[in-house]
């Protein structure tokens, strides 16, 4: 018989836990010397609160997780959708109830996310649950669209997340549509922060996220969309919804493709909107001219600005005259964080 190890302790027929000195010489059988090891072993756990890798899995790759575990944090272990599957299934223990999910870079795909997703659905409300993390994973429009489930049917099953973090993840329009449609709808979800920073979102799944901004049922105060080619038709759209919106407080294109025509149609938003404080609007790439002079040319023509895929210097002056007007009332101030300075808010 294999010996086995749970969070760091070690028994079996070849290695067993040190007994206390009042059994050491007593001839128990096996069973209850084993009994009396899993006695002290939920004495070291029974405060664990942070749950480790090294904490929770077995030398066999299979998970035991302790009851009084409130946050999983997996974060660089090599689990793969196998080991993701393992654990969801170890996570079934009675009288657990997890706050936070912390499982990035951890080579996850979608079949491992789908898992993770089912385990959190059919909890519910059992778990206290307030933080994913699955940054750096590759859990693709599959698993976005499992994840989107959590949020399905007005929070039917009284999920209290509050920050879904699935950045870096090659998640396309098609996930990010799954995501609009069940926040969309979801006036009793306390989501406040979602971040799909660096994914593949593109205008598409930006117009589909828009959508869910434009009926201000979730109280999602952060959106992060950096770095997922959201060009003028996106900014377009999310402006529009910004007139609508309510409780949006920061968005960010960072790393897109904003240019003119986008860029406007966000000053003429927030100019008059009350709710978003910033934009994070920075797209340069090192050989676009403005960038590096850090000027802008008051007679740079709208073909030569959108021909590459920069916001010019129309676009700089609808954001100027943004962040000035809204300095000039007694409404929240706007930031504007951009590759060129757009003034004192």
């Amino acid at each position: 018989k294999k010996s086995r190890s749970v969070c760091g302790v070690s028994f079996g027929t070849r290695q067993r836990p040190q007994l206390p000195a009042l059994f050491s010489e007593e001839p128990l059988d096996s069973m209850l010397r084993e009994f009396i090891a899993l006695l002290i072993l939920a004495s070291k756990v029974a405060g664990k609160s942070t749950c480790r890798i090294q904490d929770i899995q077995q030398s066999d790759g299979s998970f035991l997780v302790p009851p009084s575990c409130k946050k999983l944090a997996l974060g660089g272990a090599s689990l793969g959708d196998h080991g993701m599957t393992k654990l969801a299934l170890a996570l079934s223990v009675e009288g657990l109830s997890l706050n936070e999910v912390h499982v990035p870079t951890t080579k996850m795909g979608p079949i491992g996310a789908r898992a993770l997703a089912s385990y959190l659905v059919k909890a519910g409300s059992a778990n206290s649950l307030r933080i994913i993390n699955m940054y750096g994973n590759a859990i693709g429009d599959d698993g976005a669209i499992a994840l989107a489930e959590l949020f399905a049917g007005n929070n039917e099953n009284g999920i209290p997340l509050e920050t879904l973090g699935i950045g870096v993840n090659d998640i396309g329009a098609a996930g990010a549509a799954a995501l609009a449609k069940t926040l969309g709808d979801c006036r009793a979800c306390p989501l406040k922060t979602l971040g799909l920073y660096r994914n593949k979102v593109g205008d598409d799944g930006a117009v589909a996220l828009s959508n869910m901004v434009a009926k201000n049922q979730v109280a999602l105060s952060a959106l992060f969309l950096g770095g997922n080619g959201v060009a003028n038709r996106g900014a377009e759209m999310l402006a529009k919804a910004l007139a609508t919106n309510t409780q949006l407080k920061v968005l960010s294109l960072e790393g897109g493709t904003v240019g003119n025509d986008g860029a406007v149609a966000l000053g003429a938003a927030l100019a008059t909107s009350r709710s978003l404080t910033t934009l994070d609007i920075r797209s340069c790439l090192p050989t676009h001219r403005n960038c590096i002079t850090g000027q802008l040319d008051e007679n740079e023509t709208k073909d030569e600005a959108e021909d590459e895929n920069r916001m010019g210097y129309r676009g700089f002056m609808a954001l100027k005259d943004a962040v000035k007007k809204r300095g000039s009332t007694d409404g929240p101030a706007l930031k504007v964080i951009g590759d060129i300075d757009f003034g004192v808010t």
